[in-house]
């Protein structure tokens, strides 16, 4: 990939740099292009083609599934809070509601550039960043945007021939979730998608850096929060500012008996557990017909009834529903492989259980 930018861009000068430092759920999920110039006194005929064909420009590049992104158009942080918190979810304690934009030097800092380019196109594929020299001299001899085409129509015939080589994706991430989550999920990733055109992630990102920065020790980009159950039984994220997953009743009691038994629990000897199941029961419901609530829990230890999968679902929704799946999937009830009747938590699982394997997600 490396050689097409530069074999396309011939005559620029191109550094790059990788792109590690901020997580990156708004980065790889969208191909950006993003026009800066430090110094607004300079490079006023490629900034003054830019802020007059900047319609024109965008829609060229949306043929090509690419966001083009005048940085000096970006003015607000509005809309980004509740995807940063569900994409992100260390940065649930920061408030977003009253951020103002930071400066273009201040960027290139955020995505750790040290370089000499001022002025030109910051190109994100994958995990690279390349930054794309571009000032009014460039912009005159070297046609960057007749550049940009070429390579994103180079591009797109590699990926072309490389995706015929794997085979169809045949996952569904969707399996086992509700459809009030799935429409949930659904519509913030179509939030997300929108808000990553319009460019107000990447307005984000030197605040995000800059609160890493602050609080190095504090916030770890890569970490997962324990699981904390407190006395009145609510379930909650501490590293995720205490966020609450919030469950009904014998779901969560499902919850609290996989989580006191770390090493799992094989689900065709959940009988033997129905004294511990009976014991949460009546301390977490407000149900008060003790016959009815015998009659769930003998429904959930039968296994041909197939009960216990119901909640197993429910806690995956629940989890979706709140944090996205890459963190999710630390929290959910899964097996050791497709099929397997042993369930456990993985963040829970001690090490020493931990053999190499496939959860079943």
């Amino acid at each position: 990939m490396d050689s097409y930018i530069y074999k396309v861009f011939k005559g620029f000068n191109i550094d790059i740099l990788t792109y590690a430092r901020i997580d990156n759920f708004f980065i790889n999920e969208v191909d950006s292009v993003l026009f800066f110039n430090t110094d607004d006194n300079d490079n006023k005929n490629i900034s003054g083609f830019i802020n007059d064909n900047y319609t024109h420009l965008i829609e060229l590049f949306s043929k090509y599934d690419r966001c083009f992104i005048d940085y000096s158009r970006l003015n607000s942080f509005k809309d980004i809070e509740t995807l940063v918190h569900y994409y992100a979810p260390q940065f649930r304690s920061i408030n977003f509601s009253n951020q103002k934009k930071k400066s273009p030097n201040t960027y290139l800092e955020a995505i750790k550039y040290t370089g000499d380019i001022k002025a030109g196109f910051i190109v994100f594929e994958q995990s690279s960043v390349y930054i794309i020299e571009c000032n009014d001299k460039e912009f005159y001899s070297l046609e960057p945007f007749t550049k940009f085409e070429k390579y994103f129509i180079d591009l797109a015939e590699f990926i072309f021939v490389s995706r015929r080589k794997v085979g169809p994706e045949t996952h569904n991430p969707y399996e086992g979730l509700d459809d009030v989550t799935i429409k949930k999920i659904i519509e913030i990733k179509s939030r997300l998608k929108e808000i990553k055109k319009n460019g107000k992630f990447l307005l984000a990102l030197p605040l995000l850096s800059e609160i890493l920065e602050d609080q190095y020790n504090n916030i770890d980009i890569e970490s997962i929060s324990k699981l904390q159950i407190d006395s009145d039984y609510s379930i909650t994220l501490p590293y995720f500012n205490n966020l609450e997953i919030p469950l009904s009743h014998l779901t969560k009691v499902v919850y609290i008996l996989f989580y006191n038994n770390p090493s799992g629990i094989d689900i065709k000897e959940l009988h033997l557990y129905k004294e511990e199941i009976k014991k949460l029961y009546l301390s977490i419901s407000n149900q008060l017909d003790y016959d009815k609530m015998m009659l769930s829990i003998d429904d959930l230890i039968n296994s041909s009834s197939k009960g216990i999968y119901t909640h197993i679902s429910r806690i995956k929704s629940a989890f979706y529903s709140v944090i996205d799946k890459k963190y999710a999937d630390n929290y959910i009830i899964v097996g050791e492989y497709h099929g397997s009747t042993l369930k456990f938590i993985p963040i829970q699982r001690p090490l020493e259980d931990i053999d190499l394997y496939t959860p079943e997600f």
